[in-house]
């Protein structure tokens, strides 16, 4: 949702109330048609601009790495099997499949991993050779189902912000109409009325709050102090682009080990935090709403002997 629609919609409700309240201005008969109007249009613009919270559903990176970790062991294992029978058409698909599985993005994963989970099935007794058992295929296939579910909820949310930002549109259009009308009757009262036309225009501008932002800082694990030029990469679980899951920040930390993300960015974020020499870390970030988050990853140096 634009932030941009919410301090318009806070000033738009201010002028509504302040219309409403002014016994003055309510006697004039054109006041008394088009204030109701604008308490409904105001209603609507609240209801669509209002916050929008992020439920803790599951995470996506959970059932990811469970695909990529059997389906690649799966994979490995039907391919020496189709090598050892002489099948080189199940060689080379088996091995298209879990080098796709890798590398692809979340949808095009799942069909990898299917094509590996249903060449799994046909080839249990031969798997059994490799300590490979039904219950080893039956829960790479749950985790195929629950990342199909994932991926359709988030497309699914993501269809749906886009129908509320229309509609978001299309209110504030409207509402902005009734503020050009309420100026240009103001302007009609300026001269008798001097003082209702200034608190008016004291109601009518539009105030931005502050930005809010929250912080990610990246320490070393022993000592807590910043860790300078740390790479962070933060994802969104819940939103994608081109297919692939939408990195909205990826950037170097300075001296101080932190990066903000603004808290207009509501959503469930997967940040991973990396730098030579030290081993990798990820956490889970939650901006539901505009109360500023400190999230703290620390990063263990590597013992190279």
């Amino acid at each position: 949702m634009k932030t941009a629609y919410l301090p318009f919609s806070r000033m738009y409700l201010q002028v509504h109330s302040f219309l409403n309240n002014s016994s003055t201005l309510m006697d004039f008969p054109i006041m008394k048609t088009m204030v109701p109007k604008m308490e409904v249009h105001g209603s609507t613009l609240e209801k669509l601009v209002g916050v929008v919270t992020f439920s803790a559903a599951d995470d996506p990176q959970v059932y990811i790495d469970i695909v990529n970790t059997k389906g690649y062991q799966l994979g490995k294992c039907l391919e020496d099997i189709a090598t050892q029978k002489g099948d080189t058409a199940m060689v080379k698909r088996i091995h298209l499949s879990y080098s796709d599985l890798i590398r692809k993005s979340t949808s095009n994963k799942i069909q990898s991993a299917s094509s590996i989970l249903n060449e799994a099935k046909a080839c249990l007794t031969d798997l059994a050779n490799y300590k490979v058992d039904k219950a080893d295929v039956d829960s790479f296939e749950a985790a195929i189902v629950k990342l199909v579910e994932i991926n359709t909820n988030n497309a699914k949310q993501a269809a749906e912000r886009r129908i509320k930002q229309l509609q978001a549109a299309d209110a504030v259009k409207v509402c902005k109409e009734d503020l050009q009308r309420c100026d240009s009757f103001i302007e009609t009262v300026r001269l008798k009325h001097p003082d209702i036309y200034k608190a008016y225009y004291e109601q009518r501008k539009e105030k931005d709050n502050p930005a809010i932002y929250s912080r990610i800082r990246v320490v070393d694990a022993d000592t807590k102090q910043p860790v300078l030029n740390a790479l962070v990469t933060v994802i969104s679980t819940t939103r994608t682009k081109n297919g692939e899951r939408l990195v909205v920040l990826k950037r170097r930390t300075g001296k101080t080990g932190e990066l903000r993300i603004s808290n207009a960015e509501k959503d469930i974020f997967m940040v991973t935090a990396e730098k030579l020499g030290c081993t990798e870390n990820s956490s889970k970030l939650v901006i539901a709403d505009s109360r500023p988050v400190v999230l703290e990853i620390s990063l263990k140096k590597l013992n190279i002997n």
